[in-house]
């Protein structure tokens, strides 16, 4: 008995009409800005080994990802994230690019969560990564051109929140806790969880690092936190500390120069995803999503572990979250403008006629009423305006 067969799987859907329009509005101008960037298109397969996401089990938890067995008995995944399959391309297939190497994709990751939040288990996303360049300018071109993508995607609301994960690194590493305690730490700092975060702290014993740590999530404004970071990092026997503060607030002034400083939020309580990124960290937010639209950072540990260690950066666009953003702003539909009857004699013409139209970039559809009056109805119930009629001659009917 196939029950299933008129419905999707969970977490999958259908998209119809003005929803792939806005998604392909999305798509294109993205494309744009990054082909204009100087990145190259890559696309990865939709099936990897299992062996290249079980490196990252924090990140990737293995009861997220869809699997399945090829002839061989080699356990695969679908792709669960695109940085570690263009990180596997980029260390086995372009050994000898010259250096930086930029690259961009536009695909559908898949992951397995609630779905009692309603979130979709394909993601569309697009994104760039900036491999080969070290700290400094190229932080601050990706930062740059992550403000940009959503600039350029209509959306004027945008927040960009800003923040450095070494500084969290280096505290929760000389942490004297259990591994438990650790994780339960970052979870609490990442949700800005004050009280439950001080009762984890005071379980542990009283460390220099225990003080610092519950001091993070409050770390979170405008300009003034880098000066409040600052002295209070100073007291610590790190002088990693004060130069991620110094080298995440270089950053800033010089976006802040770009027109970027009402967008821009500095949070140092930015700890989600430790294991995966080394130092600047940033997410991007719209006012009318549920979740971040954009989210990247610095991975200078990743292709290490595939053979070629490059220090690299990226970011990705959550494509769908900012598509449904702007269709409740503004109309995607697509109909015909015009639309073309011809009687059976005089098809060719109207065949002709409609590629005239294309030329002037004019949407048409051709009618195959089987009457003048049937391509008329048709039109009032399509919304199309316009019915040319072919013949001996042309004819307009506004509808």
């Amino acid at each position: 008995m196939r029950k299933n067969e008129r419905i999707t799987p969970e977490g999958m859907q259908d998209l119809l009409f003005e929803a792939c329009a806005a998604r392909r509005l999305v798509e294109g101008r993205l494309e744009h800005l990054f082909a204009g960037r100087g990145f190259q298109e890559v696309m990865t397969p939709g099936l990897e080994f299992y062996d290249v996401f079980a490196r990252t089990p924090q990140y990737f938890p293995q009861e997220s990802m869809y699997k399945l067995v090829d002839n061989k008995g080699r356990l695969l995944v679908m792709r669960p994230d695109t940085t570690l399959p263009i990180a596997r391309l980029a260390a086995t297939k372009l050994q000898n690019y010259s250096l930086p190497i930029r690259l961009y994709y536009s695909q559908s990751v898949y992951r397995m969560g609630s779905l009692m939040n309603g979130a979709s288990h394909e993601i569309r996303q697009m994104g760039v990564e900036l491999l080969g360049a070290a700290e400094g300018k190229a932080d601050l071109e990706i930062l740059a051109l992550g403000a940009q993508s959503l600039a350029d995607c209509g959306v004027a609301d945008y927040r960009l929140e800003i923040g450095h994960i070494g500084i969290f690194k280096v505290l929760i590493e000389r942490l004297e806790a259990s591994a438990e305690q650790k994780e339960a730490i970052t979870q609490l700092i990442e949700n800005k969880n004050y009280q439950a975060l001080g009762r984890v702290l005071a379980e542990i014993e009283p460390q220099a690092e225990s003080k610092l740590l519950q001091e993070l999530p409050h770390l979170f404004g405008g300009m003034e936190i880098f000066a409040q970071s600052k002295a209070l990092f100073e007291t610590y026997d790190d002088g990693r500390l004060v130069q991620a503060v110094e080298d995440l607030e270089a950053i800033c002034r010089t976006l802040d120069k770009l027109g970027l400083a009402n967008k821009i939020i500095v949070d140092f309580g930015l700890v989600g995803q430790a294991d995966y990124y080394t130092g600047v960290i940033f997410r991007g937010y719209i006012e009318e999503a549920g979740a971040p639209v954009l989210s990247g950072g610095r991975y200078d540990g990743l292709l290490g572990e595939f053979g070629r260690k490059l220090p690299a950066i990226g970011f990705a666009v959550q494509i769908d979250l900012i598509a449904d953003v702007l269709l409740r702003q503004q109309s995607f539909r697509q109909s015909a403008e015009v639309l073309v009857y011809a009687e059976a004699e005089f098809i060719p013409q109207s065949l002709a006629f409609m590629q005239s139209l294309d030329r002037q970039g004019i949407r048409s559809e051709y009618a195959l009423a089987d009457s003048r009056e049937d391509a008329r109805a048709y039109a009032r119930a399509k919304g199309i305006r316009e019915v040319y009629f072919i013949g001996e001659k042309v004819e307009k009917i506004e509808v």
